[in-house]
């Protein structure tokens, strides 16, 4: 972190490799650092008497976190890292180029593209501001040199629309999407990878604003498009369909939703084998395939379909499972937990949660028992808090299955899962809230019940 925010280690390197290898070099450096880095302790200065304190504020006490490392460290600024390092590399091309043109003019080739470069990284570093203003200076350095019909133009002109799209400056995003297509278009380039990305992003925008009819003209020229491109029966067709089916739904369009969910997983399996050499890449298309199965069975379900709901969300336990699996299998040699685990061990736990709501309502008390069962098992103390929140649903889940059944065992399991979910309710929202007291007493009438009725039989 340090040698890519240093002045002097910057300033040999542009001038070792020339400011575009320099430039590209360390922008995939700092986003490597941020990759890595995210979850890295580092030591905090101590004080002279012995305290610690933050490297942010010089010496003020270091501000407790949720979940603190130690009292002696705290989380790695990576982004802070990202911006320093952006910041002065812009700097120190700005110098070079000032000194190669006599200080006549920085608008040179390079610089643009150390901005174009900078501008992007920013924006993976999710810092849509700085991005944008970057990417600005980068479209009007490239007019200058290039021309304004050049797809550098139209690259650059489409980063500036993400970035306006973050910022939530949704319809002068759509201008610059709009500007950059006809570049695109101009330049005879409208099937190059950055000009169909650009199509996508200006159909998803018009979703989001509401003007349907021409998003879904736009979609369906862009997975012609990529069909085009790659073939019918391949990854980037399948994932441009599916991400048409997600804003569909956001949208509630449901049959048309589904409609593309089902032809983006038949397009899915469709895909030869030879296309998907990489074991890595293969697990990440199968996750997408389980995904959508979980999206197919919350519309089936929001449709009245149960039974075909229920089939899809166990279809999408099992891959869940086997896409945790898989990746712990390729990442068995790595010491840090694969990325996405949290979020799949998410996904597994609430597709277990609504396949017990769902046997419950076709009167399957039995299979939504198992299904809630599976879920407690599941969810440990390195789980996520929202699948902590499932976990103590689900016991009030069990506690009301077990209740309608007769014995005194049944009764009995009734009442350890109520006083597990009242345990769980109060130390996750509090012993003051609605559902915490409403838990509560219902446990004590089922106390007060089991009471009489042992009284009686005795």
């Amino acid at each position: 972190g340090e040698v890519l925010a240093d002045a002097h280690f910057i300033g040999r390197r542009v001038q070792t490799l020339g400011i575009v290898e320099a430039s590209g070099r360390h922008v995939a450096d700092l986003q490597e650092l941020r990759r890595l880095g995210s979850n890295v302790a580092v030591p905090v200065p101590a004080n002279p008497d012995g305290s610690a304190q933050s490297p942010a504020n010089g010496g003020a006490p270091a501000a407790s976190t949720e979940k603190p490392l130690t009292h002696a460290t705290t989380k790695f600024d990576a982004n802070g890292v990202v911006r320093d390092g952006s910041r002065l590399l812009i700097d120190e091309v700005y110098r070079v180029a000032n000194m190669k043109s006599d200080g006549h003019s920085s608008d040179s080739l390079g610089m643009a593209l150390c901005l174009a470069a900078v501008g992007d990284g920013l924006l993976k570093a999710r810092q849509p501001k700085d991005a944008m203003l970057r990417l600005e200076e980068a479209v009007g350095i490239y007019k200058g040199v290039l021309g304004s019909y050049h797809t550098n133009v139209a690259d650059a002109l489409h980063s500036v629309a993400k970035a306006l799209v973050k910022l939530g400056e949704t319809r002068v995003a759509l201008l610059k999407f709009a500007e950059a297509a006809r570049i695109y278009e101009a330049c005879n380039a409208t099937l190059h990878y950055n000009s169909i990305a650009n199509a996508q992003s200006l159909a998803a925008l018009l979703v989001d604003l509401g003007d349907m009819e021409k998003a879904q003209s736009m979609f369906e020229e862009v997975i012609s498009m990529r069909r085009t491109v790659n073939g019918s029966h391949c990854v980037p067709v399948a994932k441009t369909i599916n991400s048409y089916a997600i804003l569909l739904a956001k949208h509630g369009k449901m049959n048309e939703a589904l409609e593309h969910y089902e032809a983006a997983k038949a397009t899915y399996d469709a895909v030869p084998a030879q296309l998907i050499r990489d074991p890595e890449f293969l697990i990440k298309c199968k996750y997408d395939v389980t995904l959508i199965n979980l999206n197919i069975a919350s519309i089936r379900s929001k449709k009245g379909d149960l039974n075909a709901a229920i089939t899809c969300y166990e279809d999408g336990v099992r891959g869940l499972r086997e896409y945790e699996t898989a990746l712990a299998e390729l990442h068995k040699e790595v010491s840090k937990p694969p990325e996405g685990k949290n979020t799949a061990h998410k996904h597994l736990i609430a597709a277990l949660g609504r396949i017990g709501s769902l046997k419950l309502k076709i009167g399957d008390n039995d299979g939504a028992l198992v299904a809630y069962m599976t879920l407690l098992r599941e969810v440990t103390d390195d789980s996520p808090a929202a699948s902590h929140t499932e976990k103590a649903k689900a016991h009030i889940k069990c506690a009301t299955i077990f209740r309608q059944q007769d014995g005194e065992k049944s009764h009995d399991q009734s009442i350890t899962h109520l006083r597990e979910a009242l345990d769980m309710y109060t130390a996750i929202f509090g012993p003051e809230h609605k559902d915490t007291l409403a838990i509560a007493s219902s446990l004590r009438q089922w106390l007060s019940e089991d009471q009489k009725l042992r009284s009686k039989s005795g």
